[in-house]
């Protein structure tokens, strides 16, 4: 008989051990498939640069909390993820100037800490850098970035210490639906099912 949960989520990257760990902290019983291993895949290869210059609000939102989390990374998850705080650079071009201006205006409307500095600026703090077709620049000191490694392992270790079930080496081969609702995941150690309740 397969095993049931409230939820299965597919992939054990960053973005799967760090939602099975969020849904965990509500109660539900969740099982994790990763296809390899842990950390064998795209997480192993990002540059994991944290930062929150991004055009679209709910991403900067996002952004804006997961910083954090990443500053306050043993309080809220335990674990390691060597964070650095190095801030984040983002030059323009005239071309590009207007939507660096709105970026920047609605990162200050989020809260997000953010300077818009002119090409001055720049040459005055990075006085290395190239300069010659830039216009301006916009600046997270805030920001920075971590381990992908050692952030994935702290993930997949808070996620298990709340009771999540682990499946390495166990691709899902097929999502069963009833309906339009997902009722459970094939793999090639069997089927799991799920049942996912409101909360």
């Amino acid at each position: 008989m397969a095993e049931t949960f409230d939820a299965i989520i597919i992939g054990a990257g960053i973005t799967g051990a760090s939602t099975a760990y969020q849904v965990a902290q509500r109660g539900l019983r969740i099982a994790l498939l990763e296809k390899g291993s842990i950390g064998a895949s795209s997480t192993r290869k990002s540059s994991a640069i944290i930062r929150q210059h991004y055009s679209n609000e709910v991403t900067a939102c996002m952004a804006y909390h997961s910083l954090q989390v990443f500053h306050n990374f043993k309080e809220f998850v335990g674990g390691e993820c060597s964070f650095v705080q190095t801030g984040f650079l983002v030059l323009t071009r005239e071309e590009d100037l207007e939507g660096l201006r709105a970026n920047v205006a609605l990162q200050w409307r989020v809260g997000i800490e953010t300077e818009l500095l002119s090409v001055e600026d720049v040459r005055d703090r990075w006085p290395f850098l190239e300069t010659q077709d830039l216009v301006a620049a916009a600046y997270e000191p805030l920001s920075g970035h971590a381990d992908p490694n050692l952030t994935l392992n702290s993930y997949v270790q808070a996620a298990r210490r709340l009771g999540v079930h682990l499946f390495q080496n166990n691709p899902a081969t097929a999502i069963r639906l009833d309906s339009s609702k997902v009722v459970g995941v094939d793999t090639p150690r069997g089927g799991l099912r799920c049942s996912a309740r409101s909360q």
